[in-house]
């Protein structure tokens, strides 16, 4: 048959990872134009696609390693990657010195899978384009060795790659949620049935609900809002403080939208199994309110930051300073200004750091940086379109 070859650079990071092109078919030898980069047509022997290779997941080609991270000693890497080029993944790690690849954990029947994903987390994967089954995360301690596994319907923990794989939130009757470790890898949060939770990673788990009023009433505590996750690029809804002693979450309230029923035309099932209900912000009507509070990680009152008078708004960004204050990315719901609000987390009250206005929209970003270090440090570094183009400030 006639396939279209593909420069070998293509492959090399499969090489790295000690990976092969899909079925182990031997990649095709590049050809190209004599001096030019155009891709040709050539003969070779691989074999054919199917039409239920086309129509499947993952695509073609496409099962490739991801979430690619040094181990904290820098010898080696760890990524998600599938054995049989499935949608189940599992974690592996790649030793750089001597080049062997072997398997970190087995989720086996802990994985993730699409019966055992709730409604909450289904729906947070569609907005993330997740499609992955079996291990979909994992996250390294930013200070020290600690490894944090999420599974389906559990949280699991080690001390770096070969210490004991301890369950952290055992299996209950609702899924915890977004799981996130402080810096030091001390203690991990999460959300459960609407509440924000907190939980030992050094010693005896002993989680704790650290917030409370939201279960039971269509609020939720740490969980990002529909807008926020499908429309600006913010998945979480709870921050740790760089001294991991307290967390900055939102309230948001849904309760005065209408509820909108989705039917799921193409199921088999009928009545319930085919339809879902949501309360959906269509364009122009009513949006989520949402709150912003910060608590101490061993529970308590939370104090709420004054995000304004006006209700309408969007959370953009939430980001905790080295100095200990809280900024906040506030933007009008017309998507025109931009406030970078500096907020003390004791008392609530906030300082206008800046304001970005515009007769068009404000594109949102990620580019806020505290520097820490040199001659400039206490100073940050921002991204603005003022002049009509981006620049770094």
């Amino acid at each position: 048959m006639r396939t279209l070859a593909r420069p070998l650079a293509s492959i090399s990071l499969l090489t790295v990872l000690g990976c092969s092109p899909p079925g182990d078919a031997p990649a095709p030898e590049a050809a190209t134009t004599e001096g030019s980069g155009d891709l040709t047509m050539v003969d070779d022997a691989s074999p054919s696609l199917s039409f239920e290779d086309i129509a499947s997941y993952p695509r073609p080609g496409t099962s490739v390693p991801g979430r690619i991270s040094f181990t904290p000693d820098g010898k080696g890497l760890t990524f998600l990657d599938s054995p049989d080029d499935s949608l189940t993944r599992e974690l592996y790690v790649l030793n750089l010195d001597s080049g062997e690849r072997r398997a970190v954990t087995d989720a086996g029947a802990s994985g993730i899978t699409e019966e055992n994903l709730s409604l909450e987390e289904k729906l947070r994967r569609e907005r993330a384009r997740e499609r992955g089954l079996g291990i979909t995360t994992y996250q390294w301690s930013k200070e020290g060795d600690t490894l944090l596994i999420p599974m389906a319907v559990t949280i699991k923990a080690r001390s770096g790659l070969d210490g004991e794989l301890r369950t952290i939130v055992p299996r209950g009757e609702a899924a915890p949620l977004s799981p996130r470790m402080n810096k030091t890898g001390s203690h991990v949060a999460y959300v459960m049935d609407d509440e924000l939770y907190v939980a030992n990673l050094s010693g005896d788990p002993s989680p704790r609900q650290i917030t409370k009023g939201a279960r039971g009433t269509g609020k939720t505590h740490g969980l990002a809002e529909y807008i926020a996750q499908e429309g600006m690029g913010r998945s979480s809804g709870f921050w740790w403080s760089g001294d991991g002693k307290s967390l900055a979450f939102v309230e948001v309230d849904e309760t005065h939208i209408p509820v909108y029923r989705i039917v799921h035309q193409g199921k088999d099932a009928v009545g319930d199994g085919a339809e879902e209900d949501h309360r959906y912000p269509f364009a122009g009507e009513k949006n989520a309110r949402v709150r912003l509070a910060v608590v101490s990680a061993d529970g308590g009152t939370p104090t709420w930051m004054d995000l304004g008078d006006e209700q309408d708004i969007y959370l953009a960004r939430v980001q905790w300073m080295p100095d200990g204050s809280l900024w906040v990315q506030r933007q009008n719901r017309e998507q025109t200004q931009l406030d970078l609000l500096r907020f003390d987390p004791e008392t609530g009250t906030s300082t206008t750091i800046l304001s970005e206005k515009t007769d068009v929209w404000i594109n949102l970003h990620n580019m806020l940086r505290a520097i820490e270090k040199g001659p400039l440090a206490g100073k940050f570094i921002w991204a603005s379109e003022r002049t009509g183009f981006q620049h770094l400030y």
